[in-house]
């Protein structure tokens, strides 16, 4: 993504000041919304494409793991709540 997507990736470094020195005009910040939708919709197209590769148990299992690691980062009602939009995102 950051190699397609590099001043997408960058825009969440900036000040509210860089972005708007950035994208100036309405019309750029137009453009810039519309290529962060097209990077969303890729990027969750991939996402599916990768688990869809998985039997359901080692789907399973690898969603177990990130739940376990998510719960040990940020708690287990954001891992919860994480997992259960990957599920729906993926469509599994």
């Amino acid at each position: 993504m950051a190699e397609r997507y590099p001043e997408i990736m960058e825009a969440h470094t900036l000040s509210e000041e860089e972005f708007l020195q950035r994208y100036p005009t309405e019309v750029e910040r137009h453009t810039f919304q519309k290529r962060h939708a097209e990077m969303v919709q890729t990027f969750s197209t991939e996402r599916r494409e990768f688990f869809s590769r998985f039997s359901e148990l080692e789907y399973e299992n690898l969603l177990s793991a990130m739940h376990e690691q998510l719960t040990k980062e940020w708690g287990a009602a954001a891992a919860d709540k994480r997992i259960a939009l990957l599920r729906i995102d993926v469509g599994r």
